[in-house]
Order: C-alpha cells, then structure tokens, then sequence
C-alpha cells in the first residue's frame, strides 16, 4: 500500500475490519426511501445487496523516524498490528496515539489479550472526553493515567502531536470528540458516519450523544471543507481523502477517490 503524501508525512488509512450492516441498523430515523437517490450518488458506501459498507479505520501518520497513529480500533480481535506491520511499520514503533474520541471501536485496541499493545506510546486526547467517558472508556483509559501516558489535550494544546498536525475539537458526536488536520487533509473521526451525511447533516445514528451538536458539526465541517478545499475522511467509510463539493444546495464529492 502506497502512502498518500501531505506536506512532509506519509499517511496510510488502515482497516482494522470490514463491515456491512442494514441501513436501518445505523440510521434508524431515516425513511427507507430517502436512501435510494444515496445509493445513486455515493455507490462505494453501500454493498451490491443495498448494506451499508462500513469500516472500523485507523490512520498511520510517518515522517522520518516518527510514527503516530490515530485511534486504535476495536478490543482485542481487531487486526491493527497485522495492517501496520503490512506497510511496514509495528505497534513498538508507534510514539504517539491521538484518540478522536472514547469509543470503545476507537481505544479498544489499546490492549489485547490483556497486554499493552503500544508499550512505548504516549496518547493524547480531548479533556472534555475524559470527563464524560463510559466505565468501559475509563478502564481502558485508566490504565493509561496510572502510568502517565495519557495526556489530556485542550484549546491551548492543540499542537503537541507535531509540526504540521493540528487536533479540531469537534463536539457533537462526544463532548470531546476532535479531528485531526494535516495540511489539507482533515480526519474527522466519527463526525461522519457515512458520506449521505454530507447532503443531510440532519442524519444522525445512535450514537451521537448531542444530536443537535452533531448536526451543526456537519454542517460545519462540510461547509469549511468546500470552502478551504480540504480533503475529507472518516473513520467508518470509504473513500478516503476526497474534496466536497456544494452546488445549487447539493453536497458531495467532488473528486475521484484518491486512497492510499
């Protein structure tokens, strides 16, 4: 797999595992007829027999010796080592984690099978996530904070992963759920579910802890991508690193894929 070039660091989307689920599973307060003309438009986001294709993603981010990852996937089970060590990397060599947020798909694969997967990694993330995480988050995360390597990160703090690399708080699916900016690229974590979302940030899943926050984190996002002709991804469906485009009151993409 060949790396996507932004600025001086090679960033490679990785997979842990794909998935499909019915539609109705993920975006149960959507009318099943509002999806066909999304089927049209966004035909990688949906497998032949109508699912929704989806992906529990991570991303490698490398300059030089430096290697930092963003979230982890799923507890124990997920095949994160196997995808770094397949573009030549290895969880040993991962100096820094920036977690999106404290999903469980996003910090589970911290530990596996009981043991530290990242022994030599320093982990960052949004203040407001610590103090609103899960039980099962703060396990995870806990284990972290004993052994002071979790820092937690604020507006003040917004650069400490490295030069070019900005973390975007970005509130609505978590309190403290926050992107990360790499030049032109912009990983927006969970804000996004699925690409539909673009032309109707009013669609939420249930999992978005503040649904009007969510929403106008959309719109938000979608609005200052087109504006700034940002590359856009997300951690749960393909394409990656695609440009958004608005005409006429109809959101989409822009470009051809450009995947890693």
């Amino acid at each position: 797999m060949d790396p996507l070039l932004v600025g001086s660091w090679e960033l490679f989307a990785l997979d842990d595992h794909p998935s499909a689920y019915p539609i109705e599973e993920i975006f149960p307060s959507v009318p099943s007829h509002e999806w066909q003309p999304m089927r049209t438009r966004f035909p990688d986001s949906f497998t032949v027999s109508g699912e929704m294709t989806c992906r529990y993603g991570f991303y490698l981010l490398r300059q030089g010796t430096t290697s930092i990852l963003v979230d982890t996937g799923e507890p124990d089970g997920g095949e994160l080592p196997e995808q770094l060590r397949a573009v030549g990397s290895t969880p040993e060599e991962i100096s820094r984690i920036f977690l999106t947020h404290a999903h469980l798909d996003h910090i589970g694969g911290v530990v596996r099978n009981g043991s530290d997967v990242f022994p030599d990694a320093e982990f960052f993330i949004h203040e407001d996530e610590l103090l609103n995480a899960t039980d099962e988050a703060k396990e995870i995360l806990g284990g972290l904070m004993s052994g002071n390597r979790l820092t937690s990160v604020n507006e003040d703090r917004f650069d400490v992963l490295g030069s070019g690399l900005r973390i975007i708080h970005l509130p609505g699916h978590t309190p403290g759920h926050s992107g990360l900016l790499i030049d032109d690229v912009l990983i927006a974590g969970d804000a996004f579910h699925h690409p539909a979302q673009l032309q109707n940030p009013e669609w939420s899943t249930p999992w978005d802890d503040d649904l009007e926050g969510a929403r106008d984190r959309r719109r938000y996002i979608r609005e200052w991508a087109a504006a700034d002709g940002l590359r856009l991804s997300a951690c749960h469906f393909p394409p990656f690193f695609r440009h958004v485009s608005e005409g006429s009151g109809t959101w989409g993409w822009a470009d051809a894929e450009e995947t890693p």
